[in-house]
C-alpha cells in the first residue's frame, strides 16, 4: 500500500502500554525501530485477560478511574512501596495518549474521562462518528477513523432483508461520508486501514 512505517502496538487490554514507531522495510527487527515510546495505548476492552474484573462497560471505567487516582496518589506520596505499574504509568503521562473506542458512544465517554484527569487522548474511533458529530467536535479530541467501510448487504432474497436493521443499512451508506462530516465540522483526523 506504500506505507513506509506504522505505529505498533499490542492489542490487548485496558492499559495495553506503549506503541513503537516501526519501519516496514526488509532488515534485522531491531534496526527496524525508530523510536521505542511513541504512544501510550488505552481501551475499554479487557481482552484476552483471564481475570474476572472488569466484567462490563462500567467496570472498564471504574478500573480506569481508580488507576489514575492510584498514579496521582503515587506520583505524590514518599512513604510507599515500589509499584512499577503505577510508575510506568506515570512515566508514561507525557507521551500521546491513544484510546481504542468502538463507537461514537465510547468516544464520548473516553472524553469525559479524559476532562476529568486532564488528559488530551486522540481517539481511535469505530467510524460512525457522523452519528453525534457535533458532540464528537466538542471534545476536542483528534480522531484516528477506519478506512474499512461496511460492505454492501446482500438482499436479494426479500427473507434475507428482513434480517438487516434500518441502522445498519443507514450506517452501510454514512460510513464513507464520515471522514468529509469530521472535516466539515473541523474535527482533525488521520486514517487508519486496521
Amino acid at each position: 500500500l506504500g506505507f513506509g512505517t506504522a505505529l505498533s502496538l499490542q492489542k490487548d487490554g485496558i492499559a495495553r502500554g506503549t506503541a513503537a514507531l516501526v519501519l516496514l522495510g526488509e532488515g534485522e527487527e531491531r534496526a527496524m525501530i525508530l523510536k521505542d515510546k511513541v504512544a501510550n495505548a488505552l481501551s475499554f476492552n479487557k481482552g484476552s485477560s483471564t481475570q474476572d474484573y472488569p466484567s462490563s462497560l462500567m467496570g472498564s471505567i471504574a478500573l480506569l478511574r481508580q488507576t489514575y487516582l492510584d498514579a496521582q496518589w503515587y506520583a505524590q506520596t514518599t512513604n510507599r512501596e515500589m509499584d512499577i505499574s503505577l510508575a510506568a504509568w506515570n512515566a508514561n503521562k507525557g507521551l500521546p495518549q491513544i484510546f481504542e473506542v468502538g463507537d461514537y458512544r465510547s468516544a464520548l465517554r473516553a472524553d469525559r474521562i479524559a476532562k476529568e484527569f486532564g488528559v488530551n487522548y486522540i481517539l481511535k474511533g469505530g467510524g460512525d462518528e457522523y452519528k453525534r458529530v457535533e458532540e464528537i467536535r466538542k471534545t476536542g479530541s483528534s480522531f484516528i477513523i477506519p478506512l474499512n467501510f461496511p460492505k454492501a448487504y446482500d438482499i436479494t432474497n426479500p427473507f434475507d432483508a428482513l434480517n438487516v436493521s434500518l441502522g445498519e443499512m443507514r450506517h452501510w451508506e454514512m460510513a464513507p461520508a464520515n471522514a468529509l462530516m469530521l472535516h466539515n465540522a473541523g474535527v482533525r483526523f488521520a486514517f487508519t486501514t486496521d
